[in-house]
């Protein structure tokens, strides 16, 4: 068990990917797939044709970008081989499962190891942005003549970033409140009291202390909006519950990996919306961005907006751009 006070960015998306209930859910819920999936299903169609292709997907997640191409291609009739990378190992295994046609292998986007000239499709969705400016210049490096390259970014000041936020702030306090920590004691002394090691006043008295901390969890959950960090506190609390008025019923090892495990996907929860949150791109960002790739001699479209959400919010940039026949630089 990673340490939650030294949890590192691959860490936290690898903790999510492994748990992640469906690819095609989008990285802060699965509520807007649909526009995604316009999107991705308007791309292919134009660029799936009767030639074999390569493509590759850049920061894959759980590999929803993937599973889509996969699916029209098999549909169509068109040979395409896939390719996926990112820097969270778990994300990698995870879609190389789903997707049978998927060669994966774990690399930052920002330094890939990769030959130029390679890909006929590139394509990112909510993934590319994290690892910088210098990954869409790789995309565009390994892009071969006549290659298209299309991605899905987060939208600085989108429904998506202000969503993290308010995640991020259930799950920073949650954290400050210290439940799992002080629970940690509480069963501690529990232990004690149940193998004859301590008297039964000292749980009565570690019981009490815990009450003002359990008073403070339940008011979070009273205060704050509904949103999946708020649900996911309430499902840690609604456990820890249980375990509490049942303490006899489990081993102190299995209460203590459960602890443990908490307060590490609580760390990795506040990691990663920190990360989605800076990982959102600005018009001036996306400008830069388009500056990058075409220098690379690609040529760009104007950066478009996904609605996402309900109610639909802008939430998102689509950037396409196409590396010329003859090769273009």
């Amino acid at each position: 068990m990673a340490d939650p006070e030294n949890t590192t960015d691959a860490q936290s998306w690898s903790a999510y990917w492994t748990g992640a209930e469906s690819a095609n859910q989008s990285l802060a819920g699965g509520a807007k797939g649909e526009a995604l999936d316009r999107f991705w299903a308007a791309f292919f169609a134009e660029r799936l044709n009767e030639k074999p292709r390569l493509m590759i997907d850049l920061a894959c997640g759980a590999g929803a970008v993937s599973i889509r191409a996969a699916e029209m291609a098999d549909s169509a009739g068109v040979s395409l081989d896939i390719h996926c990378t990112d820097y969270a190992p778990a994300a990698v295994r995870s879609l190389c499962k789903t997707v049978d046609a998927a060669a994966g292998f774990v690399a930052d986007a920002s330094a890939l190891p990769l030959p130029a000239g390679v890909y006929d499709i590139a394509a990112s969705q909510f993934g590319l942005e994290y690892a910088g400016p210098e990954a869409f210049g790789e995309a565009a490096r390994i892009l071969a003549p006549g290659g298209v390259f299309a991605a899905v970014i987060h939208l600085k000041g989108g429904g998506i970033e202000a969503e993290c936020a308010a995640n991020l702030e259930v799950a920073v306090k949650a954290q400050q409140i210290g439940l799992l920590a002080q629970a940690r004691d509480v069963f501690e002394t529990g232990f004690s009291v149940l193998s004859g090691q301590a008297p039964r006043e000292k749980f009565s008295e570690a019981d009490k202390a815990f009450r003002p901390t359990v008073k403070a969890a339940k008011s979070l959950l009273d205060e704050s909006p509904p949103s999946m960090a708020r649900a996911f506190f309430e499902r840690l609390c609604a456990d820890l519950a249980h375990m509490y008025q049942r303490i006899n019923a489990y081993a102190p090892d299995d209460i203590r990996a459960w602890l443990s495990r908490g307060e590490f996907e609580l760390k990795a929860y506040e990691h990663r919306m920190i990360s989605m949150i800076k990982a959102a791109q600005s018009r001036e960002d996306m400008a830069g961005l388009a500056d990058r790739l075409r220098a690379a001699g690609l040529t760009t479209a104007p950066p478009g907006v996904l609605e996402l959400g309900d109610p639909l919010k802008p939430a998102a940039w689509t950037l396409v751009a196409h590396r010329p026949a003859s090769g273009g630089g």
